[in-house]
């Protein structure tokens, strides 16, 4: 049994089905040789509850050839079409914005209809790599997200990241769409997000033809979720739709999940920097310019950042409130994995959104599969070397689309900001100490000729 962490979490177009994909360590011979592979799970139908919630293997696909062997994802975006094609984009460390994006994207398909390659993966279907068009031009990869729309009745897969340009540091979002033919993401515009006209991003969700933009609204300090459409991404000015104001989760310092399914929007935050995550607020009809959010509801939990967060079941049941027990068994719940920066296991939770365990956190357990992927549960279950806050929640297109990897993060320099400050401080007690050495060395030498001179003793 392995135990996985995922880089991305997404669902199916229903809602209905959770997938996880995690580039991860194989504790067992692959015909490849090579022990990194992507592995790509998925959960079982319509569950209940974090406790209620199985994870099967689908696919996995070795890492040997992907520029993803070496590096540390920060951020991935995942999406899953009506077919079941499943498809993952990651930026990783080591990089620079002008390394070319062979260095440090990997970008990938599943296919289930697809013919394995017995050497390269193991279960059924057939993986192929993908790649991004070098006229996106330098960049540094803030998020990513992986999202469908339609086009003549055709499902067009579109990928949109989050990163600042050089002058002012401001929030730019930058399109794409990827071309079937050459299995090639082309650059299909850009938004310059201006944080005194769109305010500072704190959530951003992608589905279908919407972009949904939670934002503080300046100079005010309270915050404001904004559609755009994304009928027509190469105009530079983003088509406002509707707009809805909330003095809930406007922190800027605390962690942040939000998710949609069907035409709900789910809102989760800690009020502080380091707290836990503690207050939820739901929009039912996100696509009713008259809908309010409803008073926040606040809640325990144990965690205080999130890598992943995702909605399943049916939003708009009839019986899905607070007080009714849901019918059909579509029971709606928020899914989230944990961020830790060492700890591996019990990072799966998940929250009732209707029912007499309404916002109710369950969990952490694990989500582990028979195959011997991911955490030996055998072995120690921390790690030496810091996971970095992926992000890891870009998904789009699916009835539970969401974005959980809680706070919009910038990626500075070549490694994680925490690891930088640690080397730093290290080279300078370091220095220091050869400097303290070096001037204790002259010092003795110093009297040690003093009283070669005098005669001292």
């Amino acid at each position: 049994m392995g135990i996985l962490r995922f880089n991305c979490m997404t669902t199916d177009v229903a809602g209905t089905t959770a997938y996880g994909l995690t580039n991860t360590d194989s504790y067992q011979p692959t015909a490849s040789g090579w022990k990194k592979n992507m592995v790509l799970a998925k959960s079982n139908t319509n569950p209940s509850s974090i406790h209620t919630t199985s994870w099967s293997f689908v696919s996995s696909y070795s890492s040997k050839d992907l520029s993803i062997k070496d590096g540390i994802p920060v951020t991935a975006g995942c999406a899953v079409d009506s077919q079941g094609v499943v498809t993952f984009v990651a930026a990783h460390y080591i990089f620079t914005k002008t390394d070319p994006f062979t260095k440090y994207i990997t970008a990938i398909r599943y296919d289930p209809a697809g013919v394995a390659d017995p050497v390269a993966s193991q279960g059924a279907g057939s993986w192929s790599v993908l790649s991004l068009n070098p006229t996106f031009g330098p960049s540094t990869f803030e998020k990513i997200w992986l999202f469908y729309g339609a086009t003549g009745g055709v499902e067009t897969l579109n990928l949109a990241y989050l990163t600042r340009s050089d002058v002012g540091f401001q929030p730019t979002i930058v399109f794409g769409a990827l071309d079937p033919a050459t299995a090639i993401f082309k650059p299909t515009g850009r938004w310059d997000m201006t944080t005194s006209t769109y305010g500072s991003p704190m959530s951003i969700l992608f589905r279908s033809s919407e972009m949904y933009y939670y934002a503080t609204a300046l100079p005010s300090g309270n915050a404001r979720l904004a559609v755009y459409s994304l009928a027509n991404v190469a105009t530079n000015t983003p088509a406002l739709l509707r707009t809805y104001n909330t003095t809930v989760c406007t922190d800027i310092g605390g962690e942040m999940g939000t998710a949609l399914l069907q035409n709900s929007y789910y809102l989760t935050c800690s009020r502080s920097h380091d707290a836990n995550f503690t207050t939820l607020a739901t929009l039912k009809d996100v696509t009713n310019p008259s809908s309010t959010f409803a008073p926040s509801v606040t809640f325990i939990s144990t965690y205080k950042k999130l890598d992943s967060m995702i909605a399943l079941g049916n939003s708009n049941n009839p019986n899905n409130n607070s007080t009714s027990t849901p019918i059909n068994g579509a029971v709606p719940i928020l899914l989230m994995q944990k961020y830790d920066n060492f700890i591996r296991t019990n990072l799966q939770f998940s929250m009732a959104l209707s029912g007499p365990t309404f916002a109710v956190v369950e969990g952490g357990v694990d989500a582990s599969l028979p195959e011997k992927f991911g955490t030996d549960p055998s072995t120690t279950t921390t790690g030496s070397y810091p996971y970095p806050t992926s992000g890891g929640g870009g998904s789009g297109g699916g009835g539970g689309s969401g974005d959980g990897g809680s706070t919009i993060v910038v990626v500075a320099g070549k490694l994680p900001v925490k690891i930088i400050i640690v080397i730093v401080v290290a080279s300078l007690l370091v220095v220091g100490g050869l400097i303290a050495l070096f001037c204790g060395c002259i010092g003795a030498c110093c009297l040690g000729v003093k009283r070669l001179v005098t005669g001292e003793k």
